[in-house]
């Protein structure tokens, strides 16, 4: 299943033909193990099996499949994080990663800025823990230089325009624009929304 997640396209079809096997032989976890891999990009045809799969199982890995077969059929960002959920309390990062792209580019694709900027901010904190993402959020994410990260952090601890500029060398019309670029990039209309995002 590695394979799948990093490149190799004929593993999905390899993958496609364990799970025919598995259902014929009503192995319903492998068969749900296996089209969870091959459902990376998946069609809807793949999810709504995933999802029957899923039905057909119990515990925790069922839940994240249900979900995530869910999550992807209706483009929920909803049911992606708690997806993403589910996999981080049994410390599945990678599906965790996973889930949480989706949510990110279902939370854009409806708007959704708040759910936007929680899959956001939860991307970046795993792309320190995980070495290589299982896919990328399909819209490019509003990731933060360092230069807005550090004045967003002072910001949000209350320090004024004027103190930032003086204390990183940089002019206070400089730190307005950044701060512009944090609100625009994370969705917030305040200083005090940036406590605790960052």
């Amino acid at each position: 299943m590695a394979g799948r997640w990093m490149g190799d396209r004929d593993v999905k079809q390899r993958l496609i033909a364990r799970v025919r096997n598995d259902l014929e032989n009503q192995r319903y976890t492998t068969a749900g193990i296996c089209l969870f891999g091959a459902t990376v990009e998946g069609t809807d045809e793949e999810y709504r099996l995933l999802e029957d799969i899923a039905g057909h199982r119990q515990g925790p890995l069922a839940r994240i499949s249900a979900d995530l077969a869910r999550g992807a059929l209706n483009k929920s960002s909803k049911s992606m994080l708690a997806a993403a959920d589910a996999a981080s309390a049994l410390e599945l990062l990678v599906v965790e990663a996973r889930c949480v792209a989706m949510a990110l580019d279902f939370a854009r694709e409806a708007g959704e800025s708040t759910a936007a900027r929680t899959a956001q901010l939860r991307l970046e904190r795993l792309e320190h823990s995980v070495s290589a993402l299982p896919i990328q959020p399909r819209s490019d994410a509003p990731v933060l230089t360092e230069r807005e990260r550090q004045i967003a952090k002072l910001a949000g601890k209350g320090v004024s325009n004027r103190e930032i500029a003086m204390d990183i060398g940089v002019s206070v019309r400089t730190v307005e624009g950044h701060l512009y670029q944090v609100f625009t990039k994370l969705g917030v209309s305040s200083r005090g929304e940036l406590n605790g995002l960052l």
